[in-house]
């Protein structure tokens, strides 16, 4: 699978001064795949790394299950995986999972990393930092019913200094095997209070340093 690197321009910025990502395509910068390293690397110099399998004029939605640019499914990828099962307050009237469980879900999913995989971050913010939400999707192919097993993957897609892009796959486990039922994608950034005003920072280096080993 060939990658590509992105440049993170500063011309386009939230309130927050979060910045955005400018398409400005350098080419493959490998055929094996990024690792860990050159994640970090790239985060870094504030810059992503964007693992795509074409050019963004050949991107098509069959080869993009993760909504995210031209994304394919790689499930030799590393995932921080967590499990659930499907409560019956988790369904509506219909029977089936409310639609805004599947991002609550989510926020179990990153507690859980937090937890086992970046606890000093809880410290930090005890001390104020902030992870917040700048972005999130989630697109579905099938519905989930109360009693479903779940597993629910997480892979870094992007990270830069000041903000990570994670995807979400959701998916039924049964006794015939898994099947993806929804997917989407969460970028995430840091701030904190100084002199009373909320602005961005840069992401806690042990967070980056998780979050890249699932690159």
């Amino acid at each position: 699978m060939p990658w590509v690197r992105i440049r993170w321009g500063d011309a386009l910025r939230t309130a927050l001064g979060w910045g955005h990502c400018r398409t400005d395509w350098q080419g493959q910068v490998g055929s094996a795949g990024a690792s860990a390293h050159s994640v970090r690397s790239s985060w870094a110099a504030g810059k992503c790394v964007l693992p795509t399998k074409h050019s963004p004029k050949g991107c098509s939605r069959e080869q993009s299950p993760s909504n995210l640019g031209c994304l394919p499914v790689d499930s030799a990828k590393r995932a921080f995986e967590s499990e659930l099962t499907v409560s019956f307050e988790d369904t509506n009237v219909v029977g089936n999972v409310y639609f805004a469980n599947y991002l609550r879900w989510r926020g179990k999913v990153r507690e859980q990393f937090l937890c086992e995989k970046a606890p000093e971050i809880l410290d930090e913010m005890r001390a104020g930092l902030e992870l917040v939400t700048l972005a999130v999707d989630c697109r579905f192919q099938s519905s989930l019913f109360a009693l479903d097993r779940v597993l629910i993957r997480m892979r870094l897609v992007t990270l830069t200094a000041k903000s990570a892009r994670m995807s979400f796959d959701y998916y039924r486990a049964t006794p015939a095997g898994e099947e993806l039922v929804a997917y989407g994608s969460q970028e995430i950034g840091a701030c904190r209070l100084i002199g009373g005003r909320r602005q961005s920072v840069e992401l806690p280096q042990a967070l980056a340093t998780a979050l890249a080993d699932y690159a």
